[in-house]
C-alpha cells in the first residue's frame, strides 16, 4: 500500500497511525519504513519515527526505526544522540547491534563512537552485539592501539563461540602481516581449550597462509593428534595442496560413524582432494 498509495493523502495518515498503535509489530515496522521511503518530507515522519526508535515496546521495531533514521536524517540533530543512547543501553540486542553498526557506519569520526564500540566489543552481554562492535573496530580503527589487543582478547576467551570466530577471522584478515598473527593463530591452533576456536584458527590458517611451507605439516599434526575428532577431519577438508597425498588413519567411535558418513559424503561432493595425486584414506 506504501509503494502505490503514495498519492493518496489518506495513505499516509493511516500509515502514521498503524506505526503508532497497530498490535502487530510486524505491521508497525513496515509502516515505519514505509513512511521513512515514501513520506521523508511529511513533518510527521520524523517525529514518529524517533519514537519508534526510542519508545516502541518490540526491539525489531526500535532497530527499523533507528536503520531509517540514520539512512535518511543522519543530520538531525537528534539522530546521534538517539544513536549512542541506544547503543549504550537499549534493553533489546537487536537494537543496540543495529546502533553498533550504524555509528561506525556513519558517525565514524565522532569522538565517541570508538569509545562506544571498544565498550560495546568488551561488556556487552549478547554475544551478537560483542561480535559486531569487534567486525566494526577491525574493519574502521585497524590502528588504534586498543583495536587488535581487544581482538586477541575476544578470540580467546569471549564465552560466545561467534564472537571468537568473528575476533580470529578479522585477525587474521586484517593483520596478515604482521610478525605474530601467524605465530598466535598456531598457539591458538594447538592449545587453546575450545574445540571450536582450534578448527576456526585452522581455517584461517588454510585460508590465508597456504603457501606457507609450514602450513601443511601444521595442518597433517592437528587432523592427526588433535583430540577432538570432527577438528581433525575438517582440517584436511580445509587444505587443498598440490600433487600430495594424504594418508590419515583415523579412529572413530561408534557414535561418531553417522557423522563421519555425512562428513565424507560432504566431502565428495565438494570435491576437496579431487586432482592428480591427491587420496584420502579414511579407515
Amino acid at each position: 500500500m506504501a509503494r502505490s498509495g503514495k498519492d493518496d493523502p489518506d495513505t499516509s495518515t493511516w500509515l502514521k497511525d498503524r506505526a503508532r498503535s497497530d498490535e502487530n509489530p510486524r505491521v508497525r515496522m513496515a509502516a515505519v519504513e514505509g513512511l521513512a521511503r515514501r513520506w521523508k518530507d511529511d513533518p510527521d515522519t520524523l517525529p514518529i519515527l524517533k519514537d519508534r526508535a526510542r519508545s516502541d515496546k518490540e526491539g525489531y521495531v526500535r532497530s527499523a526505526a533507528l536503520q531509517e533514521l540514520a539512512r535518511g536524517w543522519k543530520a538531525d540533530p537528534g539522530t546521534l544522540p538517539t544513536m549512542k543512547d541506544c547503543a549504550r543501553s537499549d534493553e533489546s540486542a537487536f537494537v543496540r547491534c543495529a546502533a553498533v553498526q550504524e555509528l561506525a557506519r556513519g558517525w565514524k569520526a565522532d569522538p565517541d563512537t570508538l569509545s562506544i564500540l571498544k565498550d560495546r566489543a568488551r561488556y556487552d552481554n549478547e554475544g551478537y552485539v560483542r561480535s559486531a562492535a569487534v567486525q566494526a573496530l577491525a574493519r574502521g580503527w585497524k590502528d588504534d592501539p586498543d583495536t587488535l589487543p581487544i581482538l586477541k582478547d575476544r578470540a580467546r576467551s569471549d564465552e560466545d563461540l561467534f564472537v571468537r570466530s568473528a575476533a580470529l577471522q578479522e585477525f587474521a584478515r586484517g593483520w596478515r602481516d604482521d610478525t605474530d598473527t601467524l605465530r598466535w593463530l598456531k598457539d591458538c591452533a594447538h592449545f587453546h581449550e575450545t574445540a571450536y576456536v582450534r578448527r576456526e584458527a585452522v581455517l584461517d590458517l588454510a585460508r590465508c597462509w597456504k603457501d606457507d611451507p609450514d602450513t601443511l605439516p601444521f595442518l597433517k599434526d592437528r587432523a592427526r593428534s588433535d583430540e577432538d575428532e570432527a577438528c581433525g577431519f575438517r582440517r584436511y577438508r580445509s587444505w587443498r595442496g598440490a600433487g600430495r597425498t594424504i594418508r590419515t588413519h583415523c579412529l572413530f567411535s561408534a557414535t561418531s560413524r553417522a557423522t563421519l558418513y555425512t562428513q565424507t559424503c560432504e566431502l565428495r561432493r565438494c570435491g576437496s582432494w579431487r586432482g592428480a595425486g591427491r587420496t584420502l584414506w579414511i579407515r
